[in-house]
């Protein structure tokens, strides 16, 4: 029997560099992440980011967003979605009035002003190691 592949769902409203550096690293340890961004994205960021096995991204209309979100969250609590990922605290705050009961991990990546990733769960920060996992500090 073959173990499931953890499962990522990313909501990025604002820059999203830090997410993406993330999801390549978790990609390449076997994650599936999924990245929900908020606009229409280039041809050329389309491609380089489904480059990476185990990547998909979606660029949806900001009229479309929260609804599009909202569905695949609600799918996310029948399925193996572990994680949920977030660039903003409006959008944590969001997520947690609208899914409460939720038993997912909801992780704040934000960017540094270098571009590198800062990661946040519950309040403290967690740091992505060298095999590419979230572990606490």
């Amino acid at each position: 029997m073959t173990q499931a592949r953890e499962s990522v769902i990313s909501l990025v409203e604002k820059g999203w560099a830090g997410a993406r550096r993330v999801s390549i690293a978790q990609a390449q340890q076997g994650a599936n992440v999924h990245h929900f961004v908020r606009g229409l994205l280039s041809s050329e960021v389309l491609h380089m980011v489904r480059a990476h096995k185990g990547i998909t991204v979606w660029g949806i209309s900001s009229r479309w967003y929260r609804l599009v979100v909202w569905g695949a969250l609600v799918v996310s609590q029948f399925n193996q979605a572990l994680l949920i990922w977030v660039d903003n605290e409006r959008a944590l705050r969001w997520v947690q009035w609208w899914f409460p009961l939720m038993r997912k991990k909801v992780i704040l990546i934000t960017e540094e002003r270098d571009g590198s990733p800062s990661i946040w769960h519950q309040g403290q920060r967690i740091e992505l190691s060298m095999t590419g996992s979230l572990d606490p500090t």
